[in-house]
């Protein structure tokens, strides 16, 4: 047991002692690769259930190997060491240096590069490079690594096959939106076809609505009578009416009773303006017109002849004496009559003194030996200035 612990030793101090680099005369610390180490230690450990006396003397002698190495490092030349061979890489950078162990290699056999390859490999490759060591235990730490990536594939592929079995019955609802889809592509086709019938029928609406329009107007020019044919149409139906109304006689504020008898009240006014009784005869037709509410009804009385109208025409003068509740007008047209109307309100706005009706004729004078204005239409209204 001494004698294995010796030889441990001794082996430990060998590979940490200074040695001549050849061809420098210098001493040099010898670097332990990395595999070495691990080889030793494992050794070591081996025989750690001995007498921990034995235990103590060899940790002494390791760690004190290890301190003298330390220590020759940091005192020799910063210099790197080509791990294989021992000599010095040289100085203007043509070696490579692991990316795992940090150790140096020459170019050729050391480190299995040529200086050619070098010279041809990129940057990347040159600090990326690894040594054929750890490059092989990296090779056996990978069998691990695979069947770890094996089993982790074989999960990941479990949950896409549960993935895609939760994913069958959306499929059959795409299916079922795509023939919803093909039911709304032709509710769309329809639509537009209706979209197209609705906007021939409105070009045809608004056609009409611009032919009424023009037709309306036309139809308000002719009834406003702006057109001088028109205007003298209309005078001419208006005089016709009223021509044919010369023989009547209308009487306002004759009472109505239950058994009326026109004739008799007509005669009874008659003989209390002192005119003579009418006959049967001299009247051709007698009526009332249409009742106003609060109002009396008129009387149409139609004589026979013109002249005997227009003594109950002169004898109203004597009606405020007799009978002051009465009127006597002549039978004016709808049209007169609104006109008649109109110039009252008209001469009252200007300031003209006389408006009245005669023989069915409007007339207008502003004051007394003025001129008299005949009113036959609204537009005669403007000459009232």
């Amino acid at each position: 047991m001494r004698l294995r612990l010796r030889q441990l030793s001794r082996a430990a101090y060998k590979r940490t002692a200074p040695t001549d680099a050849p061809g420098t005369g210098t001493r040099q610390r010898q670097q332990l690769h990395p595999a070495d180490s691990k080889r030793f230690l494992f050794d070591f450990a081996g025989w750690l259930f001995y007498p921990a006396v034995i235990l103590n003397i060899s940790c002494t002698l390791y760690f004190a190997a290890a301190a003298s190495a330390v220590g020759a490092n940091m005192s020799t030349d910063p210099e790197l060491q080509c791990l294989v061979c021992q000599d010095v890489v040289p100085q203007d950078g043509k070696y490579l240096t692991c990316t795992k162990c940090d150790y140096a290699y020459h170019l050729g056999k050391c480190s299995g590069v040529s200086a050619p390859s070098f010279r041809n490999r990129s940057e990347s490759f040159k600090a990326t490079w690894i040594c054929a060591t750890c490059e092989t235990a990296e090779r056996k730490s990978g069998v691990v690594a695979t069947q770890s990536e094996s089993s982790s594939f074989a999960a990941q592929l479990k949950t896409l096959n549960d993935n895609v079995a939760s994913l069958l019955p959306i499929i059959g609802k795409v299916n079922a939106l795509s023939e919803l889809l093909v039911t709304v592509g032709n509710i769309e086709n329809s639509m537009k076809f209706l979209y197209e019938k609705y906007d021939s029928v409105l070009t045809k609406v608004e056609k009409q609505d611009s032919d009424i329009a023009a037709l309306k107007k036309r139809v308000d020019r002719i009834e406003s009578g702006t057109s001088p044919a028109i205007r003298q149409i209309r005078l001419d139906l208006n005089e016709m009416e009223q021509y044919s109304r010369r023989q009547n006689l209308e009487i306002l504020g004759l009472a109505k009773e239950e058994h009326d008898d026109l004739f008799e009240k007509v005669n009874t006014v008659a003989r209390k303006l002192e005119l003579p009784e009418l006959t049967r005869s001299d009247i051709d037709g007698m009526h009332r017109l249409p009742q106003r509410p609060g109002k009396e009804p008129a009387v149409i009385v139609r004589f026979t002849s013109v002249s005997l109208k227009q003594k109950w025409i002169e004898a109203r003068s004597r009606l405020r004496a007799k009978e002051p509740d009465m009127r006597f007008f002549d039978n004016l047209t709808p049209w007169n009559k609104r006109l008649l109307w109109l110039a009252r309100a008209r001469a009252e706005e200007v300031g003209y003194r006389f408006a009245w009706q005669n023989n069915g004729h409007v007339l207008v004078r502003k004051d007394e030996g003025d001129k008299v204005i005949r009113i036959q239409d609204e537009c005669d209204l403007e000459k009232m200035v």
